[in-house]
């Protein structure tokens, strides 16, 4: 029984020999071949893992993203619907707002705004152009001789008051309107 399943192997050993006599007689090519192959394999993995470390990192930058814009611009939201009531209030003979166009978190972000899909950038881009536009827009409005002390408000008369509202609200309609385009838009989706 031993005998009979050795006498088999004998054949595959000694056909095996030119195997070992060619790596003998080859070794270096041998060797470099196997190396080849090594680093191949290593180079292959590690693209797929930087790949992979990519793409998180872009879903991590585009989580990110949304929620900056969101919550900036939820609080412009906020601000243009507290200036329409309040002109809708006010009594006096002018009213004095900010010239500041609030948008603080847009302006370092413009280079990530590629990572938005384009519909929902078409809504989030012309919401933050209205609202850094929005002041330009009310000085039009403001008095003629409004004091040097109000260098940074807006001084808006009374006469002007409906039209700075519609100003307001316009935007702050076209800002709802990115508010929820980014909510529904899914960044690892």
């Amino acid at each position: 029984m031993g005998g009979a399943a050795t006498s088999q192997i004998r054949p595959v050993f000694k056909a095996m020999g030119w195997i070992a006599d060619f790596v003998r007689t080859y070794q270096t090519i041998v060797a470099g071949a196997l190396a080849l192959c090594g680093v191949a394999s290593g180079l292959i993995w590690n693209s797929h893992i930087a790949r992979r470390e990519r793409a998180a990192k872009t879903v991590h930058d585009r989580e990110t993203l949304k929620v900056a814009l969101v919550e900036q611009l939820r609080a412009l939201k906020t601000s243009m619907d507290f200036r329409d009531q309040a002109l809708g209030q006010e009594k006096a003979s002018t009213y004095a707002l900010s010239d500041d166009p609030l948008t603080y978190v847009f302006r370092p972000l413009i280079d990530k705004l590629g990572l938005l899909p384009p519909d929902v950038l078409a809504k989030v881009l012309p919401a933050y152009l209205e609202a850094e536009h929005l002041p330009k827009s009310l000085r039009l409005l403001q008095v003629e001789d409004a004091p040097a002390i109000m260098a940074h408000f807006i001084v808006i008369p009374r006469s002007n008051y409906e039209r700075a509202r519609y100003q307001h609200r316009t935007r702050a309609e076209d800002i709802g309107a990115a508010i929820v385009a980014l909510e529904r838009w899914q960044p690892g989706g």
